[in-house]
């Protein structure tokens, strides 16, 4: 049977000043819109979730098939490598679980921050002085 062709890995472009997502100093735009990072934050968690949920299924439904391995030397030399490559399978989930709800509080906290950044810009705006003062009766100006 000959070999099946692996797919090529994703191509992601850089973005230029003429490319969509592009700011116009021609750097990647931020996008900071709460619904985003309320949506991607969400979509972490629900990864988390999710995996754990999944793998967990298939341990389960591993675990379900029994003592399949036999009684024989090679038997117990394949129940000893099956249970170890179970016991790392289940502790990379889990670790890899972890992961993603750690980048959903990090996003999270992120989002604080942003917030607190632009009202801090907001109160760092020079404040506009009040106008000079008219006086229609001698036409002077005074502050």
């Amino acid at each position: 049977m000959p070999p099946t062709a692996r797919p090529s890995a994703p191509h992601y472009p850089l973005p230029t000043p003429e490319g969509p997502g592009s700011g116009s100093s021609g750097q990647p735009e931020t996008l900071t819109d709460k619904t985003n990072f309320k949506n991607v934050v969400g979509a972490f968690n629900d990864e988390h979730t999710d995996l754990l949920r999944d793998a967990r299924k298939i341990l389960d439904d591993l675990a379900g098939l029994g003592d399949f391995a036999g009684t024989d030397e090679a038997g117990k030399r394949f129940r000893e490598g099956y249970s170890k490559g179970l016991e790392k399978a289940g502790d990379y989930t889990g670790k890899l679980g972890a992961v993603y709800s750690e980048i959903a509080d990090k996003l999270a906290s992120m989002k604080t921050a942003v917030d607190i950044a632009n009202w801090a810009t907001v109160q760092a705006l020079p404040k506009v002085s009040d106008p000079p003062k008219f006086s229609p009766t001698d036409g002077t100006i005074s502050s």
